[in-house]
């Protein structure tokens, strides 16, 4: 087959217009929600054995026969369960381009033979899945493209499962730290609180790491969890795996804030008869507040600042 060549800036800068401006799955901007009487539940600190583990929600094979093409892999049997994997054998650099309608995400892939999960945010529909393999400087070459049709869609399936920005197992450390965390927990928000103190408390924000992260940087949420210190990426990252893995549904945002001018990464969280809710949560003397995790920790949050969602996953 013949092979399709384009440059990876022109991709880039195609790729970014409809993520900002689609309606799907639109987050509101500076949105938030203010809940009264949330319970207290004490920080536990062992990690959780693997007893006391608790069934956790994982992505599986279809069954189906994945569609292949020039060493690369699509099984988008589970579209309707809001996920597709992917790989490619190849060890060249390469790229998953993923496309709804308008709207479009990119993301980087490890080649080998491991399977990479990404997640389906807009619901039912036709999905277009795409592998590109880099040929020299921003010149990349279409391995493979692939359908992947989502009918009846849990609109909160994407938000239960890990992927490859929220990766876990049943055995990951983070998992069985917020296991040990909200043994207790008597509700979703009790548990949200749990995660949401331990986090904050117990990861520092890594400033050195800020100012020399490169672009294709993926968290790595034990690693940060037993480093004790890591950016806000590692932040959403930890949150999501700590709740998806206790079937709370939760968003990892990135975005801007402004007036910072900051890309940023945060979470959002799904509360039964609440709704969506931008986390972290702190008490006022009255209500629990909703603010971000992120800069809560580093002690520099700000009431003011307005959140631009760009992606979620």
């Amino acid at each position: 087959m013949a092979l399709r060549f384009f440059h990876l800036r022109r991709l880039l800068a195609v790729l970014l217009l409809p993520l900002l401006f689609s309606g799907c799955a639109s987050v509101p901007a500076g949105s938030g929600a203010v809940i009264t009487d949330a319970p207290s539940v004490p920080l536990s600190s062992p990690i959780a054995t693997a007893a006391a583990k608790r069934e956790v929600a994982l992505a599986q094979p279809s069954g189906e026969t994945p569609v292949s093409a020039n060493g690369a892999e699509a099984d988008v049997g589970n579209a309707s369960l809001g996920y597709v994997r992917v790989r490619c054998a190849s060890q060249k650099k390469l790229k998953v381009q993923i496309r709804f309608g308008e709207t479009l995400y990119t993301y980087d892939l490890a080649g080998g033979s491991q399977w990479t999960v990404y997640p389906l945010q807009c619901g039912d529909g036709q999905y277009t899945v795409s592998v590109f393999e880099n040929i020299s400087d921003t010149r990349y070459s279409t391995l493979l493209t692939a359908q992947a049709v989502a009918q009846g869609m849990n609109a909160y399936a994407p938000y239960l499962l890990p992927n490859q920005y929220v990766d876990y197992d049943a055995d990951s450390a983070s998992v069985l730290q917020g296991f040990a965390l909200t043994e207790n927990a008597q509700n979703d928000l009790a548990v949200v609180k749990s995660v949401f103190e331990y986090v904050t408390q117990h990861i520092s924000y890594d400033y050195d790491k800020a100012a020399t992260v490169t672009s294709g940087y993926i968290p790595d949420p034990d690693a940060v969890l037993q480093e004790g210190k890591g950016i806000c990426f590692d932040y959403a990252s930890v949150m999501a795996v700590m709740l998806r893995s206790q079937n709370i549904p939760a968003k990892l945002i990135m975005g801007y804030v402004e007036p910072l001018d900051i890309y940023h990464a945060w979470n959002q969280v799904y509360i039964t008869d609440v709704g969506w809710i931008d986390l972290h949560i702190y008490f006022d003397g009255k209500n629990w507040q909703l603010v971000d995790a992120t800069f809560a920790a580093n002690g520099s949050y700000d009431p003011n600042n307005t959140y631009i969602p760009v992606g979620e996953y």
